[in-house]
């Protein structure tokens, strides 16, 4: 972990979360509830990797799974880890 990334409160995701999810976006259409949630799912995974430059490490710690569900889950989503490396 890097000094910027160890001098970023894990509050200000939290904080700052709902700002950055486009959760209007969402309602705004139709949507089936298990899209709904895996783009809910999917675009919370990318703030977070946003949050810590693409740390995986403590993405995974600050949604609170285990770095594999974390690998998994971007898989799933079709997330590149290096779109947020800095």
């Amino acid at each position: 972990m890097n000094e910027k990334q160890s001098q970023r409160n894990p509050n200000e995701f939290g904080e700052n979360l709902a700002h950055n999810v486009k959760f209007k976006n969402l309602l705004n259409r139709s949507i089936p509830l298990k899209e709904f949630i895996n783009e809910f799912e999917k675009q919370i995974i990318e703030q977070v990797l946003l949050f810590t430059h693409g740390n995986e490490k403590r993405a995974a710690y600050l949604l609170g799974v285990k770095p594999t569900t974390l690998c998994e889950k971007m898989k799933k989503h079709k997330i590149i880890l290096r779109n947020f490396r800095n």
